[in-house]
């Protein structure tokens, strides 16, 4: 894989790189990346150009991506069509969404990871009304472990506090999580957007060791929570990523930056954990040994 400056960016996105601040990373992945619009709110930025726009200017080769139209849709699956053009970026890797309580959510889960080669499985029940811990959502996360990919849960995808009056969507609270996957103690979990656990939640919920936390919302100056957590669960347990374009990047770039840990820690979260985890065909990855 080039690096990053040597792409082709979009005619309209002439602004120069801005300096990275982990320049002792030879690579960064962003394992909490969107694509698509959200009904609520204006987003910039989303697609497939706009978000290599974003990526160059903050110098992250590679962003896995999730469907905000998935969230909403009637058929999710429709959504994970859009992202086929993202997936045949060699700069993107593609998360599948389904729901449950669409009738051919097997054969949709099935064709996205087996056909299309998709990453990981999303499941968002605060937008698609089942519960994780329902017959539902225990057979969906049933199926996601046979295909053996990883679960993908994102705590939230907008804040709460300030929404608009239909978007009903919350949190998912930490104890609903871990009480949803006691049946599945081999699925490999990423959390994103979360901020309703901590180490001891994670180890008690038996998911030390198979679970991947991005950067995005935890304190890493004034009660070190993020340094608390990485000493607790281990570097390997940790990736960067930023919610970009619903986010901007620069205070994840920030976290990653004042994080007091060795180079070759910061190279675990910049990029080497998200490509194992997420299994991701990249060059650099496929020779880093």
């Amino acid at each position: 894989m080039e690096k990053h400056a040597n792409h082709q960016r979009p005619k309209n996105l002439n602004q120069p790189l801005t300096p990275n601040p982990c320049p002792q990373t030879p690579m960064l992945i962003d394992i909490n990346t969107h694509l698509g619009p959200y009904p609520f709110r204006q987003i910039r930025h989303h697609t497939v150009d706009g978000v290599l726009g974003v990526m160059d200017r903050n110098q992250i080769d590679h962003a896995v991506v999730s469907s905000n139209t998935c969230l909403l849709y009637r058929d999710v699956h429709r959504g994970n069509e859009e992202l086929l053009e993202a997936h045949s970026c060699p700069r993107m890797s593609a998360i599948a969404t389904i729901s449950p309580l669409y009738s051919s959510w097997k054969r949709d889960m099935a064709q996205a990871i087996n056909d299309w080669h998709f990453k990981a499985v999303r499941l968002a029940p605060q937008y698609h009304d089942y519960d994780l811990c329902d017959n539902d959502g225990q057979a969906a996360l049933a199926a996601i472990d046979e295909l053996n990919v990883p679960l993908v849960l994102h705590e939230r995808i907008e804040d709460h506090r300030q929404t608009h009056a239909w978007d009903k969507a919350r949190p998912m609270p930490f104890d609903n999580i871990a009480q949803s996957l006691k049946n599945f103690p081999n699925l490999k979990v990423m959390l994103l957007n979360g901020l309703d656990f901590d180490a001891a939640a994670i180890q008690n919920a038996g998911l030390a060791g198979r679970v991947l936390i991005d950067l995005n919302r935890f304190d890493v100056t004034l009660f070190n929570q993020l340094e608390n957590m990485i000493a607790d669960l281990g570097v390997d347990s940790f990736a960067f990523g930023s919610h970009m374009p619903m986010n901007y990047v620069g205070p994840a770039l920030v976290r990653m930056d004042v994080l007091r840990l060795s180079d070759e820690e910061k190279e675990l979260i910049a990029w080497q954990n998200a490509a194992k985890f997420l299994d991701l065909n990249i060059d650099v990855v496929m020779n880093s040994d």
